[in-house]
Formats: C-alpha cells, structure tokens, sequence
C-alpha cells in the first residue's frame, strides 16, 4: 500500500513538473512572438512617420508654390487693367482729337462756303455751310446705337455726317433723341468717339471698340 502510494506520489509530480516546463517553453515562445510582432509594428510606425513627414514636406512645398502663382495672377490681372485702361483712355484721347479736327475743318469749309456766297453777293442758303451742297451724307448706322429710325431723326437735326456727330455733345444728342425724338431707350454716351473714329476712317479701331459695346454703352 505505501509503495503504490509513494508511486503515485511521484508520478503526480513527475507530470507537475512536465507541465511546469512545458508551459514554462510555451511562455518563452509566445513571448518571442510578441516581441517579434512589436518589432514590425515599431518598423511599420518608423516608415509611416518618415511618410508623412514627406508628405507634410511637399505640402509645404506646393502650398508655396500655389501661393507664389496667386500673386502672379493678381499682378498679371493687375497689369492687364492698366494696360486696358491705357488703350481705352489713348483711343479716347485719338477720338477727341480727329473730333476737334473734323471739327475745325467743318468750321474752316463754313467760313469758306460763306465767304464765296458773299463775294458773289448771294444770299446764303438755309442749311448751308457744314451741311449745306457738296457734303456728304454718311452712314450714321454704321454707330453702335444708331439705327435706321434714330438716323432719321438726327438727318432732321441736321446731323447727316460722321463729322457732325463726333461734334456733338452727348447732352445735345439726348435731348434730340430723347425728348425730341421720343426714344428714350437711346444712349449716345459714345456716339461722338465712334463718329470721330469713323470720320478718321479709322475702320479697325472702331470695331475693336464697339466689341467692347452694346447698344452704344459700354459694358
């Protein structure tokens, strides 16, 4: 009876011991793998902080690069303007000056045409001068803004040549076409410019200027 005890005894702790070591060996292995496991996770982490690290770098970069090209543009959209306004103001300056011109000479022909009728002792006629015989009629639609109904109440003004209406004053036309001529949706604002490019037969200015038109105003 002792003895089948002791045997037992021992083969109890035998097997204690087996598992002692065994679980001993397993901790040690599964240990190892954890270790492994925190060592790629560590090396994953390293590469993805050295990602966005570029990343953040190139941003930066492009951020400064986009700023730079805004200030470009708004020194580009800057020079344009001025650049615009410069042949605006130029074409305007040219369109006064072949006005004045145009205007001088109507003065000169009126002074010459009177001159003449008094030297032969003729009474002048009405009308005479810078529209009376000899001028001719220009195509006042050719304006931008004038149709074939204004035109006719500017030829009753006494307006029939392009000289005569880059003469005029943008006051004096709205009141013959406004108030006299009942049509109140007409804006000459830029009747005398286009007519002094027009009398300088300065065809291609013109048109350059009246794309930047409709009906006659500028947009």
């Amino acid at each position: 009876m002792t003895l089948d005890t002791n045997f037992l005894v021992g083969l109890f702790a035998g097997l204690i011991v087996m598992w002692l070591f065994d679980w001993y060996l397993y901790g040690r292995e599964k240990g190892g793998d954890q270790t492994r496991e925190i060592d790629d996770l560590r090396q994953e982490l390293a590469i993805y902080k050295k990602a966005r690290t570029t990343a953040e770098a190139n941003l930066q970069t492009a951020e400064g690069e986009i700023e730079s090209l805004r200030q470009e543009l708004t020194v580009t959209k800057r020079e344009g303007l001025v650049i615009g306004e410069s042949r605006e103001k130029l074409a305007a300056a040219e369109a006064e000056i072949a006005r004045l011109r145009l205007q001088l000479e109507e003065a000169t022909r009126a002074v010459t045409h009177e001159k003449a009728e008094a030297a032969a002792g003729q009474p002048l006629a009405p009308g005479s001068g810078a529209t009376g015989a000899g001028i001719k009629i220009d195509d006042l639609k050719a304006i931008e803004g004038i149709g074939p109904k204004i035109e006719t109440i500017l030829h009753h003004a006494g307006i029939k040549t392009f000289a005569q209406l880059a003469a005029s004053s943008v006051a004096a036309l709205e009141k013959i076409v406004r108030e006299d001529g009942g049509i109140k949706i007409a804006f000459p604002d830029t009747w005398p410019q286009q007519a002094g490019l027009a009398a300088a037969g300065k065809w291609d200015e013109l048109e350059r200027f009246q794309d930047s038109l409709k009906g006659g105003r500028r947009v």
